[in-house]
């Protein structure tokens, strides 16, 4: 192997071995590499380094100045690397990140805060950030990465599913039928006083009495 293409990690790894378990063999053995390699690797990281590393006898391993300091550094560097890829393994596991959430207001208190409650629960590296209103929104423009909203998509460049059909109820107080005739059909409501949500209203909810 020619050593210029030797990784810098894989040579920290050899020297901590080396160091903790207190011989060259040792650590080939555990690296299932020959004692040769493991001699020329870190005599090849002594001359990258322009240091000694190691005093060596026939009978013991005793670290240099710098080749403690090195060491100490080594293991640093070395479990720094291991947080670093147990977080990214833990990321393509784990769902984590912003996500931007907007629905209208009512549905969005009653119906999906329960199930945003729920889904945090379940994945707590995600941050949610939910607006439940009733204005239209751009979802490219406003930054929102989901939009839950009672309408029919015709041009606009989203991927949309249907959820569910939206189902409107007309509501009277008994006081009120009490004083009326119920309406037989919808022609009837013209007859009546009605509460409702002004229609094209981009901003405010007005309603109309």
């Amino acid at each position: 192997m020619d050593h210029h293409k030797l990784d810098n990690l894989y040579l920290m790894r050899l020297f901590t071995l080396i160091v903790r378990l207190g011989s060259f063999a040792a650590a080939a053995r555990q690296l299932q590499i020959t004692a040769g390699k493991v001699s020329k690797d870190i005599h090849f990281l002594e001359q990258r380094l322009q240091t000694r590393l190691l005093h060596r006898t026939t009978r013991s391993l005793m670290l240099t100045d710098d080749g403690e300091l090195y060491f100490q550094q080594a293991e640093r560097i070395l479990e720094l690397n291991e947080q670093l890829l147990d977080s990214l393994r833990q990321r393509r596991h784990e769902l984590a990140g912003e996500l931007r959430i907007t629905a209208p207001e009512l549905w969005g208190e009653l119906v999906l805060t329960p199930v945003l409650l729920g889904f945090k629960a379940k994945h707590p590296q995600v941050s949610i950030v939910a607006e439940f209103s009733n204005r239209p929104v751009d979802l490219l423009q406003d930054g929102f990465h989901i939009a839950f909203r009672s309408t029919r998509l015709s041009s606009e460049p989203y991927i949309a599913r249907e959820l569910g059909q939206d189902e409107s109820v007309l509501c009277a107080a008994p006081a009120y039928l009490a004083s009326r005739l119920a309406p037989a059909q919808p022609g009837d409501l013209l007859q009546h006083e009605l509460v409702t949500l002004a229609q094209g209203n981009s901003r405010n909810e007005l309603w109309c009495f």
